[in-house]
């Protein structure tokens, strides 16, 4: 019987060099899987919000001003997003500041500190559902469960979608 030993030296760095080419592999999966699930977090946060929009534009198109009337709706905030207001663009961004009201403005801030403004079609107001009223300021949205119920309702004697409602 022949034996050669040629080569073995080297079977133990192929096998290193095998270990170190997998591992950077499931590195590089780890990273793209993050990255497409921060997407579709985002996704569901730009989906919720569109949803109340949405919605607002429906009351607000179709709906009487004054009691009884709205729709109520479920929406959930990801944790992916910091912060969404209704009601105002981007301004200063601490809790309690104030922002700069345009009423037909929206934003989503997102944990990471991007922020994302969108228009819509109807003034959007704040409703405080202890007293009924509404309200000219904008709504905050944290990550949790809200049920929400957009009423159209005059504000300083305009028509506007107040949201009332709060976290379930």
């Amino acid at each position: 019987m022949i034996q050669c030993d040629k080569g073995t030296d080297f079977l133990i760095m192929r096998l290193i060099v095998v270990l170190i080419a997998s591992g950077m592999l499931l590195v590089m999966a780890a990273t793209y899987l993050s990255g497409c699930i921060t997407d579709i977090s985002r996704g569901n946060a730009r989906a919720e919000i569109s949803n109340v929009v949405g919605s607002a534009k429906l009351e607000y198109t179709a709906g009487c001003a004054g009691p009884g009337s709205g729709i109520d709706i479920m929406v959930t905030v990801p944790e992916c997003v910091d912060r969404i207001v209704l009601g105002s663009s981007p301004g200063p961004l601490e809790p309690g500041e104030d922002l700069d009201r345009e009423p037909q403005s929206y934003f989503i801030k997102f944990k990471d500190g991007q922020i994302e403004t969108f228009f819509s079609d109807v003034p959007l107001a704040y409703g405080d559902i202890d007293t009924g009223e509404a309200y000219d300021r904008p709504v905050d949205l944290y990550p949790g469960k809200y049920l929400l119920n957009i009423r159209t309702m005059s504000v300083n004697g305009d028509p506007m979608a107040a949201i009332f409602g709060g976290r379930i």
